[in-house]
């Protein structure tokens, strides 16, 4: 069973529009595009399944929600912040 706070922000990533600082051709939620992933990710495992390869699709799916979430708390970030955040010292992979 999950939580009260996590299904609010799995719910809020279906109507939230995303896409901070930047042109909107298309009218999309966070949801949208994480389906899209998920499903060119679906398409590509069926490829290699079909090649004869495994395919951890527990795995797959996991992630495709991992990556929903974090994306949901990091678009609410403002660009400028959010470079700063991921600023990296090349020489000891710290944050600065």
């Amino acid at each position: 069973m999950i939580g009260k706070n996590l299904a609010l922000r799995i719910f809020e990533s279906s109507y939230v529009q995303r896409w901070n600082d930047k042109i909107r051709p298309v009218e999309l939620a966070e949801l949208d595009k994480n389906s899209h992933k998920m499903i060119i990710a679906y398409c590509l495992g069926k490829y290699e399944e079909a090649a004869g390869k495994h395919v951890d699709w527990n795995a797959v799916i996991r992630g495709g929600i991992f990556e929903l979430l974090r994306r949901t708390v990091l678009s609410d970030i403002k660009a400028p912040v959010l470079r700063k955040i991921n600023i990296v010292d090349p020489k000891n992979r710290t944050i600065v």
